[in-house]
């Protein structure tokens, strides 16, 4: 599985163009089409992602229908300026997320696995620290190691 890592300072004005920002990557590298990164926003609206982790993070794991994904990837973006998203648990609230990992899994066992592996990530405060901490670059082959 591939992995990105980006690190984006601009003021992102909301999740849409948060998820395309992360979408960017994986169509580049043609490992999704074009209706991938539409199918995340639209399942957004409906099944909002956002989580709010501790008192000061809340992370966003949006993710599409597996038919647009060639090969499975994620791609991690870190934002400077939180964007809100939807809760997770209440779509009527939102949680300003600092960071998304947008999901573009081929097959829909990987989705299920993907989701265990990163909440339970989630709750270790050395994951979190260092998905905060570390360049974008050394974060890349971490998070290669964890979600692999």
């Amino acid at each position: 599985m591939k992995i990105f890592v980006q690190s984006n300072n601009d003021i992102i004005p909301d999740y849409q163009k948060a998820i395309k920002i992360a979408g960017k990557p994986l169509l580049a590298e043609k490992l999704i089409s074009n209706e991938f990164t539409k199918a995340c926003i639209e399942r957004e609206k409906d099944f909002p992602t956002g989580l709010q982790v501790n008192s000061d993070l809340g992370i966003a794991i949006p993710h599409g229908n597996q038919n647009f994904v060639n090969t499975s990837s994620v791609s991690f973006v870190r934002f400077s300026h939180p964007v809100k998203f939807g809760r997770m648990d209440d779509k009527s609230k939102d949680v300003k997320c600092s960071f998304i990992f947008n999901l573009a899994l081929a097959k829909g066992d990987e989705h299920l696995t993907m989701l265990r592996t990163l909440m339970k990530l989630f709750q270790n405060k050395d994951f979190l620290q260092s998905v905060k901490n570390k360049k974008d670059k050394e974060l890349e082959e971490y998070l290669y190691q964890k979600l692999n």
